[in-house]
């Protein structure tokens, strides 16, 4: 089951990637053909010749740029296209320069904005004086908002760590572990346990089992009535079989069920993203969210304290099953 959920999130989170780039990329080529059109759409300046013209499109971005060539008065040029973009629904944002300052190699860029995704650019490349010999207008559509990066990057430390999950066998961890031993050999050890698969014991079912030569892994948790009885915080026990000289060691530590890692790890990004979003509202929206995210984490910091009863019950089971009695 592990294994299955595992895979599922791995599959899902590399969707979301592929599905992303391929919808965005066909988006954007269809964006580079409407910025073409929209070029044609707005007339240069008497005296203006066009020299050439392109159009690029990547993922999330499309940009068309046309290049022009004459002798024009810079303020009458920007005027011109101040008023043929504002009619057409464009409004001033600014300006910007770019190139070298040392050099005298500098491009006054006069930006102009239609929407958060939209903007339209005109820059002069090449002037002496007051007037303009070589400009460049460009329209450009960009969604490559910041948070897109970090979005990406959560889906694929989720896909790795689902596919980890998937593949690797559990280690047995340091904390909260216990040991048993019992003088059962490893093979009594492995039959009995085959015979618990489908059942339950004291109020335990065996949820996952996989033997090798030398180690026998296992998984328990608490037996659920039905499907819909779930409890993302219980303790679920991670064992491992391995022989000694005179029986077999039992070793094993609690945690979270697989299935809520891997929810509560999509939780989680889902919990940042929305905090990152909040972040440009309000202090009230900011407060809401740091309190959810501190509420998720303290609630997994303190499910450990409540796992006593757990506990209990895997020793009773494992004495039971397997005639294990814990080492101290």
């Amino acid at each position: 089951m592990r294994r299955i959920l595992s895979l599922l999130l791995a599959v899902a989170s590399l969707g979301i990637i592929v599905a992303d780039l391929v919808t965005t990329t066909i988006a954007a080529n269809a964006r580079s053909r409407e910025l073409r059109e929209d070029l044609v759409r707005v007339p240069p300046p008497s005296g203006a010749v066009s020299k050439r013209g392109e159009a690029h499109a990547a993922t999330r971005r499309a940009a068309a740029t046309a290049v022009f060539e004459g002798k024009l008065a810079t303020v009458d040029l920007l005027a011109h296209y101040q008023q043929a973009l504002e009619a057409t629904g464009w409004s001033t944002c600014g300006t910007r320069r770019s190139g070298y300052v040392y050099t005298g190699e500098v491009i006054q860029h006069h930006v102009y904005c239609k929407g958060p995704t939209q903007t339209a650019t005109v820059s002069i490349e090449k002037a002496t004086g007051d007037q303009t010999t070589q400009y460049a207008l460009t329209f450009e559509w960009n969604t490559r908002w910041w948070w897109i990066p970090v979005f990406g990057l959560g889906l694929t430390l989720i896909a790795i760590i689902a596919l980890q999950a998937a593949f690797r066998r559990q280690p047995v961890g340091k904390g909260r572990s216990i040991t048993f031993r019992t003088e059962l050999r490893l093979d009594e050890c492995r039959q009995r346990l085959e015979s618990l698969a489908g059942r339950s014991v004291d109020g335990l079912v065996l949820r996952r089992y996989e033997g090798f030569d030398s180690i026998i892994h296992f998984e328990m948790e608490r037996h659920r009535r039905s499907r819909w009885n779930l409890n993302a915080l219980a303790a679920y026990f991670y064992g491992t079989l391995r022989p000694e000289a005179d029986g077999t060691r039992v070793e094993g530590r609690f945690g979270l069920s697989p299935a809520a890692k891997s929810v509560g790890a999509v939780v989680g990004i889902l919990l940042l993203m929305g905090a990152a979003l909040q972040a440009r509202g309000t202090r009230a929206a900011i407060l809401n969210a740091g309190i959810i995210i501190a509420a998720a984490v303290l609630a997994v910091l303190l499910a450990p304290r409540f796992w006593r009863a757990d506990q209990s019950l895997v020793e009773q089971a494992l004495e039971r099953v397997l005639g294990a009695r814990r080492v101290a």
